[in-house]
């Protein structure tokens, strides 16, 4: 019987191409679990924030979610910040209040496993030179530590994809807005989420791949 598997991320996961994203690590991940029999969609839409993201899921928007595993990821756009002066788009409370209501929705709607990827790095003095907004890694590490603690709580495993990509220079992994992986970047990623995905379904891992 093919398994089934649901990403839902940002563009880091799902991009629509162009100079930066370049379509994101699900559809290297797509291509490689294709062989193993392994069936995956991914899905976001834009503004990918917790409180778009809790309203899509509320009014039953997400795909058809009768999937053996969903990785999921919210928290660059919360972070962000119109300027110095400005309050984050999502405030740090009221993320914490967020993530609760989603791991909870899910696990009451579901019977898939769930796995929580933490949001990736920033370079901070790249995203300055490209965007018109702010982000900073602080901010990054300060969220997912926020978002490890609740995923503790709630017994959901955390894939924690900052590390994956901090294991090497950042600057050779991260494209030139600072926040956007490279295809090596995308490789490493896909890499990652593989390995993951096929351990919490107990498949076993890929030849070659490590464990994230």
């Amino acid at each position: 019987m093919q398994a089934r598997v649901l990403l839902l991320g940002d563009s880091i996961c799902t991009a629509r191409g162009g100079s930066y994203g370049a379509g994101g690590y699900a559809p290297l991940v797509m291509k490689r679990l294709a062989h193993r029999n392994i069936a995956v969609e991914h899905f976001r839409r834009e503004k990918w924030n917790t409180q778009n993201f809790l309203a899509i899921i509320m009014a039953g928007e997400l795909p058809d979610t009768r999937v053996d595993l969903v990785h999921l990821n919210v928290g660059l756009h919360d972070l962000a910040r119109k300027d110095e002066d400005s309050v984050y788009t999502v405030p740090l409370k009221e993320y914490e209040g967020n993530l609760r209501a989603i791991i909870a929705h899910f696990q009451a709607q579901l019977p898939a496993t769930l796995v929580w990827a933490s949001t990736t790095p920033v370079l901070d003095d790249r995203h300055e030179r490209t965007k018109s907004f702010i982000r900073r890694d602080a901010d990054v590490r300060r969220y997912n530590q926020i978002a490890a603690a609740v995923m503790d709580e709630m017994r959901v495993t955390t894939h924690d994809l900052y590390a994956v990509l901090n294991r090497g220079n950042l600057g050779e992994v991260l494209s030139g807005d600072g926040v956007h992986p490279t295809s090596l970047g995308r490789e490493i990623l896909a890499d990652a989420v593989v390995v993951t995905v096929l351990d919490r379904l107990g498949l076993g891992r890929s030849q070659g791949l490590e464990p994230a």
